[in-house]
């Protein structure tokens, strides 16, 4: 979720310096490709995929596969998907890692992953991006949409990936997930709770923070519909807050922690 964090950097190093070394020389072939891209532009939005449960369990499965970590598909956050004809593309953060964009294609009956994009891309970008899935044997509408999903994906999207993490893993009672979420120190009134100075003693008190009452406020907040100011994100009416955490004294790099859970008199 923090922009200062490495995406899996031992695993996808390689794939980031495939990346950088793909922006080759434009050839009498590659602008072939952008001539037909530009002709067909194929309308995008049509292939964004609303998932159902089991196909974002599928997704989540092959992706904590594919890492090789140990990373629970609970914890895994799709944000956007695109698909057509055998290929999909999904935007995929996890509790250890910022956002990726996966490429699958569907083989013998099996998702599989072909490719991962860890890094940002600008609208310069578009041509290489298109090569580099046609390469993979994508159709080229897929790469189109792939390569404009990627120039154009809303990056906002620190506090809706958070938002998102904390009610998930509320609902599965994944208490670590949670407590890693939250800024320490953290200091409570809720059930008499002391300040709490780490991951582990949140876990320990969890059930005296997280009542069924405050579980109840996160599950039901709409994220479109939070109250939102320069103090970030509130849950209800404010029994819990997300907020942005600088990392360095510029503030160029931030991480949303949970900064407060409290009751709130109505």
């Amino acid at each position: 979720m923090t922009k200062s964090k490495i995406w899996l950097s031992i695993l996808f190093t390689p794939l980031l310096l495939l990346a950088a070394c793909n922006k080759e020389p434009t050839t009498i072939k590659e602008s072939e490709s952008a001539k037909v891209t530009t002709k067909q532009q194929p309308n995008c939005k049509a292939d964004i995929v609303e998932l159902s449960p089991s196909l974002r369990e599928e997704y989540a499965r092959r992706v904590a596969n594919y890492t090789n970590q140990k990373v629970n598909s609970n914890d895994i956050q799709i944000q956007k998907v695109i698909s057509i004809s055998h290929w999909s593309a999904a935007n995929i953060a996890t509790q250890i890692s910022d956002p990726a964009w996966f490429v699958f294609e569907q083989k013998n009956g099996e998702m599989q992953v072909k490719d991962v994009w860890a890094g940002i891309a600008e609208e310069s970008d578009h041509q290489m991006l298109i090569d580099r899935i046609t390469k993979l044997g994508a159709p080229e509408d897929f790469a189109y949409c792939f390569a404009d999903a990627v120039i154009h994906i809303d990056t906002n999207d620190e506090y809706k990936i958070a938002f998102s993490f904390l009610q998930d893993a509320v609902k599965n009672n994944d208490k670590l997930v949670v407590a890693n979420m939250v800024s320490y120190p953290f200091k409570t009134k809720l059930n008499n709770a002391k300040a709490i100075q780490n991951a582990e003693a949140f876990v320990q008190d969890y059930d005296k923070i997280l009542t069924p009452q405050i579980k109840d406020v996160i599950l039901k907040q709409k994220y479109d519909e939070a109250f939102t100011n320069q103090d970030g994100l509130m849950f209800g009416d404010g029994e819990v807050w997300l907020s942005s955490i600088c990392n360095d004294e510029a503030c160029e790099n931030s991480e949303v922690f949970i900064t407060a859970i409290q009751q709130v008199e109505k």
